[in-house]
């Protein structure tokens, strides 16, 4: 007689996740990665905005405090039909806003009101009053000044086109967006001018 013995193996069965379900996975994490990244790249933007109006905020009070001490705003030359522009992104050392017309003791009263001179947080760009260019600019008259900043937030209801801004130059005082009846483009600019 023949005995067969038979031994029963025992299966373990490993818990795993389908390919499917991993794919899913990933993929939600991917989207929920997108969101978080833009919501962050959105508070930088209003960050930058932010900090460039306590920018203009400091430096109007120090070209008041300027005006206070001569009797007139650092003049940057511009007049009819010219704009005399200073602004943070050029190579010039601080204080990047000077008085083109003003003697040595004048000039220097920026330095004194200024340890350092504020710069956009970007701090590039074209030409001054651009579209496209990300740093602060001035420009002065002895009884006026126009001292502006690039505003990323689109929907920013200080910037020119929404506030009606006026810009002064020696040969007109006008509204600087065209939305607003001026002459000029609608610009995404901030302005704090006097």
């Amino acid at each position: 007689m023949i005995f067969f013995t038979y031994k029963q193996k025992k299966v373990s069965l490993v818990a795993a996740f389908s390919l499917v379900e991993l794919l899913t996975v990933i993929t939600i994490i991917s989207l929920l990665a997108t969101f978080v990244l833009s919501a962050l790249s959105t508070a930088r933007v209003k960050a930058r905005d932010a900090r460039r109006k306590a920018d203009l905020r400091e430096m109007r009070v120090a070209l008041e405090s300027y005006f206070d001490k001569w009797g007139h705003y650092p003049t940057t030359g511009a007049s009819c039909g010219t704009t005399a522009v200073k602004n943070s992104a050029d190579a010039n050392p601080d204080p990047w806003i000077r008085c083109d017309t003003c003697d040595a003791g004048e000039d220097t009263a920026m330095t004194e009101l200024f340890a350092v001179m504020p710069r956009d947080p970007v701090n590039a760009g074209g030409d001054a009053w651009d579209t496209d260019g990300y740093y602060y600019s001035y420009r002065g008259l002895a009884d006026a000044y126009d001292l502006a900043a690039h505003s990323e937030v689109v929907g920013d209801r200080q910037r020119a086109e929404y506030a009606c801004w006026r810009e002064h130059t020696d040969c007109a005082d006008d509204f600087w967006a065209s939305a607003c009846g001026g002459t000029g483009a609608d610009t995404p600019w901030l302005f704090s001018d006097h």
